[in-house]
């Protein structure tokens, strides 16, 4: 009877530590709370670069960000966001589904860069090694609805539209990646190995949206 109690209390411990790690995981994915405490973890990791008015809904469910934004080294963005996020156990994997950002402004003021230290060689290898990741993070249906590029108070560059999909584990896998604006359409294939010897393949396309070419 005693051997049998000594194995129980570790079975019932490690029962217990699962059933707590489940509960949490299930009240950050499923509670608004939990999508409140991420944004804020991020926010906070962020060292104040990053500012969010508003987080509603869940991670799972699917959430919104009011008035998001992002500020450093003389580069700004800012955005409204909204997604759902879907975490796999067996494989583990992870599953952004149709996240959408809402008039992506990205404003670069030059004068206010911070200087730069002088680049160090880089063993181009070994970063892309480094950029597998440990578990499979798949982004489906990815849009965003108006980008705009201003550099010095001047806009650069305008995009009416971007959508993309990818997987990225131990490939980087675009299978969707598409701009569009008035008369201008490009869309990207392709597919990096992030091992040796890093086989790249891509299928790219650009040209006039159809009822613009003649202009």
């Amino acid at each position: 009877m005693t051997a049998r109690r000594y194995l129980l209390y570790p079975a019932l411990l490690l029962l217990g530590t699962g059933a707590v790690a489940a509960g949490l995981v299930s009240w950050l994915l499923h509670t608004e709370s939990g999508a409140r405490w991420a944004m804020a973890k991020a926010v906070a990791l962020a060292n104040g670069a990053l500012v969010v008015d508003e987080i509603g809904g869940t991670l799972a469910g699917g959430f919104e960000l009011q008035n998001l934004s992002y500020e450093s080294a003389g580069v700004r963005a800012s955005l409204g966001a909204q997604a759902a996020i879907d975490v796999g156990w067996l494989p583990p994997a992870i599953t952004v589904e149709s996240p959408r950002l809402s008039s992506l402004i990205i404003d670069i003021r030059s004068g206010e860069k911070e200087e730069a230290s002088s680049p160090q060689p880089a063993d181009i290898a070994a970063l892309l090694e480094s950029l597998a990741l440990p578990l499979a993070l798949t982004v489906d249906g990815f849009e965003v609805d108006g980008i705009s590029v201003i550099v010095d108070g001047e806009e650069l560059v305008a995009f009416d539209r971007l959508a993309l999909s990818a997987y990225w584990h131990d490939r980087i896998r675009l299978s969707e990646l598409a701009l569009s604006s008035a008369g201008f359409a490009a869309s990207l294939e392709a597919e990096l190995d992030l091992a040796r010897p890093f086989i790249l393949s891509a299928n790219a396309d650009a040209g006039a949206q159809p009822g613009f070419a003649g202009l």
